[in-house]
Order: structure tokens, then C-alpha cells, then sequence
């Protein structure tokens, strides 16, 4: 297997889950991942990998064969070794509690081991069938039937969602927002903290992100169109927009584009179709906005 597969969920599990991402790394890199709000599960089918300290004083952390990973806030990056694919399942905001239990706040900027909060014995059997299988779909049958397996007996995708309605909405005052809910304002930031594992302010924040970097990567091109680009995602001027991408991918949005279109295997991430694009960086309410046409 050579080219990267994004999947849908079984049915049963489409509530919860966003996609699945299925990603071969041939040759070892560093695979360099902007910040992200949505948690995931990352199993390792084949090979390995190490978190990459941000300082260069400290040692490459190994990472879980099997893995929760929480949202960030920050770049990261992960150095994997020859062979590797990687199994990405990604969560629909607020569900991962409701759905297995893990709360957000107890894996914000960090990935622990799926072991260390589910029983140790499901994992291992999980990781064997994948181990004895030689084929990558049904790797991908044997993550989603444990998760079928592990689901809560009575989560409820209803009661963790947080719609918008008009996803317009989403950059209203906070007291509109809450009221369009019929709710009270500090309900709502509760509320918020409790599905997106953040503030209202930085989901605008990685929601303008994607939205920009969607366009930036698999539209019209960037030269000559980055001030056009920072006025109509609501940036207050490009050095806002510049400053907002290098806090959130690590590069400014034209060293990006290039790095994109250069052949470093580590910004595989940034290399896929608008469609596919979508679905790895938006989450449903941003996605509604670029439907709506703010994207």
C-alpha cells in the first residue's frame, strides 16, 4: 500500500467518529501536524513512531503502539520509522467522552496509551488481529469493531452535540450564541469547554484556520491574494493571519505553500484534494461555513 486512504465509519459508528485516515510512510520523516481541536485514536498497524521535543536539548519521546490523542492548541511533530501506516480515527467534537468515557481535559496536548484507559487485554487482542492480518481494510475492521465493542452502553450523540444552527453563528457574540441555544451565556461556555475540550475564542481561532488554510492550499493559489485571504476570513490585517499560522503550524502561510509543494515527505498532511482536505480539517460547523459560503 502506497497512497492514503480517508474512509468513512461503519454506520454504527458515524455519530462519533469524523473519518478514518489510513497513512503509509514508506521512508522514514518527520511528519510535521498543525493543531487540531478533534481527539483521535492512532494505532501504529505497521511500524513506529516518536514525538519530536520542541527544544532539541531533549530526547524523541516513543509513542503508544495504540494511542489516544487529545486536542492541541500547538504544531506538532512525529518522526516514524521506514514502513509505518498509520490508523488516524477521528472523533466528531464532544463525542469521544460520551462515547467511550475519556474526558477532553484529560488529554489536552498529549497522546496516552489506549491501554492505560481501557482494559489492557481488548487492546493487545485488538493490536494481535491487526498484527496477523495482511490486509489494510481489514485493519481498519478490527480498530472499528473494538470501538463497537468499547462504546458506552448508553452514550447518546444527541445529548454531546453542540449545533449551531445557522453555522454563521459561530463568530456571534458569545450572548447571541447562547441565546440562539436558548441557554445562558456562562451554560454555554461550559458547554463548549465540555465538547470542543477549548474556549470559544480558539475554536474561532482553528475554525478561521481551516478555512483559510482549505483555500490557501487547493484554491486559487496565495501570491498577490494573502491580504484578500487574512480580510475575508476575519483576520484583523495579514500580519494577524501570519501570526496566527505560524502559531498553529509552525510556518507563515506563504513558507507553508511552499513547503506544501516541495518534496519533504514530512507535509504529506497538506498535499491532500479540497474534498479530502475538508474532511481532515474541518469540523462539521466549519465545514457548514464554507457551504455557506464564508469559505
Amino acid at each position: 500500500m502506497t497512497a492514503p486512504l480517508i474512509l468513512p465509519p461503519r454506520p454504527e459508528l458515524a455519530p462519533w467518529i469524523h473519518h478514518i485516515l489510513l497513512m503509509p510512510l514508506r521512508e522514514s520523516c518527520v511528519s510535521q501536524l498543525p493543531a487540531v481541536l478533534s481527539p483521535a485514536i492512532l494505532i501504529f498497524a505497521r511500524g513506529s513512531g516518536w514525538q519530536q521535543p520542541e527544544h532539541d536539548a531533549s530526547a524523541p519521546a516513543p509513542l503508544p503502539r495504540a494511542g489516544l490523542s487529545g486536542p492541541r492548541l500547538r504544531p506538532a511533530a512525529t518522526r516514524s520509522a521506514p514502513d509505518t501506516c498509520v490508523i488516524s480515527i477521528l472523533f466528531r467534537p464532544g463525542m469521544l467522552a460520551e462515547a467511550l468515557g475519556p474526558g477532553l481535559n484529560e488529554l489536552r496536548g498529549q497522546t496516552v496509551p489506549l491501554d492505560a484507559a481501557f482494559p489492557p487485554a481488548q487492546v493487545a487482542r485488538m493490536l494481535a488481529r491487526i498484527d496477523e492480518d495482511g490486509q489494510p481494510a481489514r485493519w481498519i475492521e478490527h480498530a472499528q469493531q473494538w470501538l463497537v465493542d468499547n462504546l458506552r452502553p448508553r452514550a447518546n450523540a444527541h445529548r454531546a452535540r453542540l449545533e449551531l444552527g445557522d453555522p454563521r453563528l459561530l463568530f456571534a457574540p458569545a450572548a447571541q450564541l447562547a441565546g440562539s441555544l436558548g441557554i445562558g451565556q456562562r451554560q454555554f461556555e461550559r458547554r463548549m469547554d465540555r465538547v470542543y475540550g477549548t474556549t470559544l475564542r480558539d475554536l474561532r481561532r482553528l475554525a478561521r484556520f481551516g478555512l483559510s488554510l482549505s483555500d490557501l492550499l487547493t484554491g486559487a493559489g496565495w501570491r498577490g491574494r494573502l491580504a484578500h485571504l487574512a480580510q475575508h476570513y476575519g483576520y484583523f490585517d495579514q500580519p494577524h493571519m501570519v501570526r496566527e499560522f505560524v502559531a498553529l503550524t509552525g510556518h507563515a502561510p506563504a513558507r507553508l505553500v511552499q513547503l506544501a509543494a516541495g518534496d519533504d515527505a514530512g507535509f504529506w498532511i497538506y498535499r491532500f484534494a479540497r474534498r479530502d482536505f475538508r474532511s481532515l480539517f474541518l469540523t462539521r460547523q466549519a465545514a457548514a461555513l464554507e457551504d455557506a459560503g464564508l469559505g
